[in-house]
């Protein structure tokens, strides 16, 4: 995967992701985005989730960020997501789920329950 500023033109040469990873914006100024966004089907969401259900977020993670690191090494940025994505560091993504659920769930409606059918 290969990035362009958003302010250059398409004669600007594009740069690698360990290039952008520290550089923040581009030289002119611009955000640094993919050249192409890949495109993502059904039989990959199928995939992920099969990946997050069997080996946990940070293989999810590591899945998806293939699509937009090619210059790391897929072994080292799986031990990438391996050492940031860690219970430890951000809970258990199910009990999350279900909490944010929980909040929402008690969030007051913008019709009382009477107004409704």
């Amino acid at each position: 995967m290969r990035y362009v500023s958003t302010r250059a033109g398409s004669t600007e040469p594009t740069v690698a992701f360990s290039d952008i990873l520290l550089a923040g914006l581009a030289p002119d100024g611009g955000l640094y985005v993919p050249e192409r966004y890949p495109q993502v089907d059904s039989a990959t969401l199928a995939d992920w989730r099969r990946i997050l259900s069997g080996d946990g977020y940070a293989a999810l993670a590591h899945a998806v960020l293939t699509l937009f690191v090619g210059d790391i090494p897929s072994a080292d940025l799986l031990g990438i997501c391996r050492r940031a994505y860690t219970v430890e560091k951000f809970g258990d993504p199910l009990d999350r789920v279900v909490q944010t659920f929980a909040e929402v769930n008690d969030m007051p409606s913008c019709a009382p329950a009477g107004d409704v059918g």
